[in-house]
């Protein structure tokens, strides 16, 4: 009996341990601007630092999610509920979440604004 709550307890921890990493880890943006051009970020809660913009290199760019304006590097800013989500100083018109699967089958996400704003705490 005692095997078995051992082995309860450890797959509960297990599968939280898995959720609590997917929440306050990376995440994978494809961001829709204004002026048409769509660009692959990735951000982290608590990410220091971010690819300068004229970046060439083939891959998710590190973001900065906050409310400070950079010209050199990527931003994600949001000053005010009057001012939409805006990377660098172009509008943000949609944002999708990638995720991968087991299988490399990529699955995207609509973010709707508000949310992407409370999980950042802007």
């Amino acid at each position: 009996m005692i095997k078995i709550i051992e082995m309860g307890i450890s797959i509960l921890l297990l599968i939280s341990g898995v959720k609590i990493g997917e929440f306050y880890g990376d995440s994978l943006l494809e961001v829709h601007l204004s002026n048409g051009n769509i660009f692959n970020i990735k951000t982290h809660q608590r990410n220091s630092y971010s690819c300068p913009i004229n970046c060439g290199a083939m891959h998710h760019h590190s973001a900065i999610v906050g409310k400070n304006k950079n010209d050199r590097s990527y931003v994600i800013n949001y000053l005010d509920s009057k001012t939409p989500l805006r990377l660098n100083n172009y509008e943000i018109e949609i944002i999708y979440e990638i995720k991968k699967n087991k299988k490399n089958k990529i699955n995207k996400t609509k973010v709707e604004f508000q949310n992407f704003i409370r999980k950042y705490n802007l």
